[in-house]
């Protein structure tokens, strides 16, 4: 194994480690963005450390997951649904429909579920 394939191998490996972990603790859009990023960075390292070795799954593996990252980079850092603030406090973060679920949720708890029967 050669010097840049190692080196590529543990930076994949590290950043693929770290990635994980920030997406994983869901601390709001801008850090899962942001690990979205650093899972891209792994992605590429492993594509060039597949193909330096002739590994033609794990570069295929890698190009698909690079693809589903750059899909988190778009949905988390650029796409902004209308209605949807910038105001990303780190922990609390609804998108989409599960804020509209949440608002439905809160008007039948103070006004009573129009399901009861009368």
């Amino acid at each position: 194994m050669h010097m840049t394939e190692s080196l590529l191998e543990w930076s994949a490996t590290i950043t693929g480690i770290f990635a994980a972990v920030t997406v994983s603790l869901n601390l709001g859009a801008r850090i899962t963005g942001l690990g979205f990023i650093v899972f891209t960075v792994s992605s590429v390292c492993w594509v060039v450390v597949a193909l330096l070795s002739s590994e033609t799954p794990l570069a295929i593996q890698n190009g698909v997951l690079f693809v589903i990252n750059c899909v988190g980079i778009y949905r988390y850092l650029i796409f902004k649904p209308a209605g949807e603030d910038d105001g990303d406090n780190g922990h609390d973060v609804q998108h989409g429909h599960v804020a509209k679920m949440a608002a439905v949720d809160e008007k039948e708890a103070a006004y009573g579920s129009s399901s009861t029967s009368q």
